[in-house]
């Protein structure tokens, strides 16, 4: 008998904040001392592009999977 585990997951969205301005995207002043640390032992996506211009249609896109035009 198996057991499936389901991996852990957090997805996290902070609005207005640049990757180039954070210490874990390679910024020289610590900013983000704490997502660093976290940075370290988990997946960090450095080539991601919003679907959207503003907030809410970026993220109705993120968790439909469809692009903004389609999710009305």
């Amino acid at each position: 008998m198996s057991i499936l585990q389901r991996p852990n997951i957090l997805m996290l969205t902070m609005d207005t904040q640049r990757a180039s301005n954070m210490s874990c995207y390679g910024y020289p002043l610590q900013t983000t001392p704490n997502l660093s640390k976290f940075a370290q032992g988990a997946t960090l996506f450095k080539n991601v592009i919003s679907p959207g211009f503003w907030t809410l249609p970026s993220h109705a896109s993120m968790f439909t999977g469809r692009y903004v035009c389609g999710h009305g």
